[in-house]
């Protein structure tokens, strides 16, 4: 088996067409369940924020969508609207304002390289000062927290990935052996 041998209906990132849809819907269901509720909860009564955060959030979950094709851009569109969406509603928590990009952070880790996704996980930790002031003294914990455990996630599955693989080669070699023996 060649280095970079897919199995059939695997994409790059190791998801089928039919996974990076369910990946999709079940992320987007996310972000609209916890950042949705959040934001039509805090924004209430700050009339023109409210729908303005509104499409912010359903830009998130639409960019969700090419997260296992292109999630370094994923991140920062995620990142720069969930921290405009803190912005203008500071009551959201801001580890919840960023749960779109920490979900595609977890992708991110998990399908590109480990250099890439260690910056990506630099750069998602630059914002956690802010919650200080919002959030007390916890806050910049939980929202690095929040960071951290996505970024570990995806590195996990990176791994069971690698290990699959190199079993799916192991047995191919085995395999090709048997069948030498047995021919000659």
């Amino acid at each position: 088996m060649q280095p970079n041998h897919r199995f059939p209906g695997e994409v790059r990132g190791g998801l089928s067409s039919r996974s990076a849809r369910a990946l999709w819907w079940g992320s987007g269901g996310l972000v609209l369940g916890v950042l949705g509720t959040s934001v039509l909860v805090a924004g209430a009564e700050h009339g023109w924020r409210l729908p303005v955060t509104v499409v912010l959030v359903l830009a998130q979950v639409c960019a969700l969508r090419w997260q296992t094709r292109a999630p370094v851009v994923v991140l920062a569109v995620n990142a720069l609207t969930g921290l405009t969406v803190w912005a203008l509603l500071p009551a959201v928590y801001l580890s919840g304002a960023l749960l779109a990009a920490q979900v595609t952070l977890c992708v991110l880790s998990a399908t590109r390289p480990r250099r890439v996704s260690v910056r990506a996980l630099a750069a998602m930790c630059l914002p956690a000062p802010l919650a200080l002031g919002a959030a007390g003294a916890a806050g910049p914990s939980v929202c690095l927290l929040a960071v951290i455990l996505a970024w570990t996630a995806g590195q996990r599955r990176r791994a069971q990935q690698v290990r699959i693989r190199a079993e799916a080669r192991r047995a191919v070699v085995e395999e090709r052996a048997r069948i030498a023996r047995e021919v000659h």
